[in-house]
């Protein structure tokens, strides 16, 4: 399992998953698509099992669709705002 392979190296990280995977807005690829919502529930299953942390970035981005205009990747604006984010957390 990927998590665990990055729990196991030998500096120890910090290991974070963002805890609802997108997509966040209209438009994007699987929005609103039942497998996302199956997904997140394995996402957090692992979390759990794993013992590592999770953070909403739902929240914070589902407001903000002008951070991603290709319904994927943050653009300048949208890539200082979720470092922010992390940040904060």
């Amino acid at each position: 399992m990927l998590v665990r392979a990055y729990l196991n190296l030998p500096w120890k990280p910090r290991v974070i998953l963002w805890s609802r995977l997108a997509p966040l807005c209209p438009g994007q690829t699987f929005y609103g698509n039942e497998r996302v919502e199956k997904i997140n529930k394995v996402i957090e299953k692992v979390a759990i099992l794993e013992g590592v942390e999770t953070v909403d970035m739902e929240s914070p981005l589902k407001g903000h669709p002008e951070w991603i205009p290709d319904h994927l990747h943050p653009k300048a604006e949208g890539a200082p705002s979720i470092g922010e984010i992390m940040k904060e957390y």
